[in-house]
């Protein structure tokens, strides 16, 4: 067949057995919303096709066995809908979505400007989490898409067994890391961390805008309240070769949080040999009011450091009504 290029328009719901099986001239595939099936050895043996897009998202379609060559890269361009997903709401603020299990909270990253209540008591336990709003912030082409705008209210639910750890290697970039890592004026409230751990090793370039943000319930830029963590966080720095100290961690939050209200259990420990690091049992750099410390906050550094009971680094704003037994 010399047919090249083909676009199965949304009309369509179902591709048929073997309807093109062995057309190895065909090179482009576009399958339009309508499609609900796809049967076996459908695309098979078109061995020039590499990738095929499919206007849905993936849990809409059946695809029977050897429905494509095995070289071929199915591409959903649609997510799954919210109200499949999640136990209810529509992600408004008076009617936010209903989180209740691991899979639900994970899938809050697909909905990042929609608003959550937490109903259960959640276990992440058995997972290496990715913080919700992505790790990396791109200062050249910052993908304001990731970020987490929206809310999440715990309802003073637990999130058991959080775990992030592993090796990051950055160059010119910030690594955000938490529950949620990039946030921008998110508001966290009500939510309680225990029985996991952040500990994580990074790799560093020299620039000045490779920098760090770590907390345990968000990396940066959130509106966080009457939220507890008990998880250990341990930050190691590899090999920055820059200045000052552009590493940031807390408890709570690590650069640029809001936070009142919350407490810290958990220890906060980094190691850098070249860098400097600001560390604070509820926030390495922002603001807090009526929140107290009891984890203990260690820094060994070749430089200076930054480091305090409930924060590591302040320019403005105030430290009101706070208790440090760290």
């Amino acid at each position: 067949s010399a047919l090249k290029t083909l676009d199965i328009p949304d009309s369509v719901t179902s591709i048929g057995n073997g309807t093109f099986t062995g057309c190895t001239a065909l090179e482009t595939l576009t399958i339009g919303s309508g499609i609900t099936a796809i049967e076996g050895n459908t695309f098979y043996g078109c061995t020039n096709l590499k990738t095929v897009t499919i206007d849905t998202y993936e849990e809409a379609v059946t695809l029977g066995e050897n429905a494509f060559h095995q070289d071929t890269e199915v591409i959903f361009l649609r997510k799954k809908p919210a109200s499949l997903v999640f136990d209810g709401g529509s992600g408004t603020p008076d009617d936010p979505y209903r989180v209740s299990n691991a899979q639900q909270l994970d899938a809050v990253r697909d909905y990042p400007e929609a608003h959550y209540i937490q109903t259960a008591d959640i276990d992440l336990s058995g997972m290496n989490w990715t913080p919700i709003g992505g790790c990396y912030q791109f200062h050249d082409e910052r993908d304001d898409a990731m970020f987490f705008t929206g809310s999440y209210n715990g309802q003073d639910h637990s999130i058991t067994g959080m775990t992030i750890t592993g090796e990051y290697t950055i160059a010119s970039e910030t690594l955000v890391i938490g529950l949620f890592g990039g946030t921008d004026n998110a508001s966290i409230s009500s939510l309680h961390l225990s029985g996991g751990k952040i500990d994580i090793t990074v790799n560093a370039g020299s620039s000045a805008l490779c920098m760090g943000y770590i907390g345990g319930v968000a990396g940066c830029f959130a509106n966080i309240t009457d939220c507890s963590n008990d998880n250990d966080i341990k930050v190691t720095v590899g090999n920055y070769q820059g200045s000052g100290e552009p590493f940031y961690l807390g408890g709570i939050g690590g650069y640029g949080n809001t936070i009142s209200g919350c407490s810290n259990s958990g220890s906060i420990t980094a190691v850098s040999a070249l860098s400097g690091v600001a560390a604070g049992g509820i926030a390495g750099f922002g603001p807090v009011q009526t929140s107290w410390n009891s984890g203990s906050v260690s820094v060994d550094s070749g430089t200076y450091d930054k480091v305090g009971g409930i924060v590591g680094e302040l320019s403005q704003g105030v430290v009101h009504q706070c208790c440090n037994t760290g």
